[in-house]
Order: C-alpha cells, then structure tokens, then sequence
C-alpha cells in the first residue's frame, strides 16, 4: 500500500507531465504560426520592391510599414515561443527529479508573462496558456516556497537572448532596394 507521500508524488508527476504535453503542442502551434508570418513578411517585402520599382514610393513605404509590424509580432512569437521552451526544460527537469518542488513556482511566473505577452497578438494562445495555469494551480499550492524571482528573469533572459540569435536565423532578408525603406519605418 502506498503511502500518502507518494501518492502526491505520483500525481504531481501526471501533472507535470501533462503540462508538458501540452506546452509542446502550444509549442507547435507558435512554430507554425511564426512559419505563416515569414511567409506573409517576404511576400510583403516582395511588393514592397515591387511598388518600389514601380515607382510608387507610398505604396512601398505602406509595405515597408507593414513589414516591421510584422517582423515585431515575429519577435513577440519567438519570444513566447523561447520561454516555454526554457520552461519545458525545468519541467523535465522536475519529472526527473520529482519531488524538488522550488522550480515550479518561477515557471509559472514565466508562463503568465508569456501569456500576458502574447495576449494582444494570439487572445487564443493566451487563454490556453491561462486555463494551463489554472490546471497546474494544485501542483503550485503543494509547494511552500515564493517564486524565485531571479530564476524567473533568468528564464526570461534566456529566451530574450534567444530570440534575437533565432530572428537572424529565420527572418527572410529583405531586398537591397527595400532596406532603407524598411529602416525608415522603423525609425518612424
């Protein structure tokens, strides 16, 4: 007969392990939406050389707008997208361990800032991440200690310093044409 401590501990191991099944498929989710973005961002640069060459300077300077609009929303999605990937990492670190429990209050504290950041840009990636949240509550409340505010920024860091490495990587490179335009934009 098992004991009341390891009965907790069992179900603190299915909730950990559900909440990473399903920050993988927000996971997803983010990734695919972020692939439709840069696809819509080099069509946008595309017509943005067009009108250029055309001679239609507003009509590329409306792109070009538009562009950095896009490239921002990109880099909010990275942004989410870093954090919960830092957070899937403690969380496997948690199954492993199991019964350390001071990790789960800061990653719950990084969840609600990706979710408060996304928010404006995908409302229904931040209800879910909101009702996830809400799902672990009973793991948190079975914890004692306060989040740890520098492993929270520490998980925030990561994915902040990782966004910037990954948008050079990803972001189609704008024509030579567009650059200044896209430049001016940003400035304005």
């Amino acid at each position: 007969m098992p004991n009341h401590g390891e009965l907790n501990h069992e179900k603190f191991r299915r909730g950990v392990f559900k909440l990473s099944h399903r920050l993988k498929v927000e996971y997803t989710k983010l990734e695919q939406t972020v692939n439709e973005m840069k696809i819509y961002l080099h069509e946008l640069y595309d017509k943005c050389e067009s009108a250029f060459k055309l001679g239609q300077p507003l009509r590329a300077k409306m792109y070009a707008n538009e562009s950095v609009k896009v490239e921002e929303l990109i880099r909010q999605l990275l942004h989410v997208q870093f954090i919960i990937e830092r957070v899937l990492i403690r969380l496997e670190t948690l199954k492993e361990i199991g019964r350390i429990l001071s990790l789960l209050p800061p990653i719950t504290e990084a969840l609600k800032y990706a979710g408060t950041t996304i928010s404006d840009v995908i409302p229904e990636a931040s209800k879910r991440i909101d009702k996830m949240l809400s799902d672990i509550e009973p793991l948190l409340n079975s914890t004692t200690g306060e989040a740890d505010r520098s492993e929270v920024e520490r998980i925030l860091y990561e994915a902040k310093a990782a966004v910037e490495e990954r948008v050079k990587l990803i972001l189609p490179e704008p024509p030579k044409d567009v650059y200044e335009l896209l430049e001016e934009a940003k400035q304005g």
